[in-house]
């Protein structure tokens, strides 16, 4: 016969201890990425660029050649670590398009960097690469936390370093609103 019983099998329980364990898991791993964050930062604002430079060692190592004061001040420091998690972020959730978003973007922000022998223009040079980071930020932000268009997972701002997924089409990303010539996923 059948088993006709009104509780949980002992089944039922060891699946929803196990379950239990699980939420309790990545709750306490949640919290603990939480904590990372929170001591990077603050580590940053008291001037330890080590967490930026796990990020990118190489924007670090420019900064510090040509913008020395602009880092010894935490909010600009700030910024920077900002800029830089907003940007691995990307990277991590949306793979080689953002990857190849944040190489030109990097060219583009290396052509703003102080040259030290153009020194009656540093000033703006400066003020130029922080509202770039400022301007950056906030574009990646908006990007990653806003919802992608129908029929695409990726944000409009990687959309263009997204692989074509015809062969023979067009290489010009100009005037296509259609978003024909992007590998996306449809979502129904």
């Amino acid at each position: 016969g059948g088993e006709a019983g009104g509780g949980p099998t002992a089944s039922q329980e060891n699946q929803a201890q196990y379950e239990a364990a699980q939420l309790a898991s990545y709750e306490a791993n949640v919290d603990e990425k939480r904590k990372r964050q929170a001591d990077a930062r603050e580590a940053v604002r008291q001037g330890d660029l080590s967490p930026c430079e796990a990020l990118d060692p190489g924007l670090v190592e420019s900064l510090y050649g040509c913008m020395l004061d602009w880092l010894g001040e935490a909010d600009n420091r700030s910024l920077l670590l900002r800029f830089l998690e907003q940007r691995a972020l990307a990277v991590k959730w949306y793979g080689a398009p953002a990857e190849a978003y944040s190489v030109q973007q990097r060219a583009r922000l290396d052509e703003l960097l102080p040259q030290p022998e153009e020194s009656e223009t540093a000033f703006e040079a400066v003020e130029a690469v922080s509202a770039f980071l400022r301007r950056e930020t906030a574009r990646i932000q908006e990007a990653i936390s806003a919802m992608p268009e129908k029929g695409t997972f990726m944000p409009r701002l990687f959309l263009q370093y997204a692989p074509a997924s015809g062969a023979g089409g067009s290489s010009s990303s100009g005037g296509d609103s259609g978003g024909a010539s992007h590998a996306t996923l449809v979502l129904d």
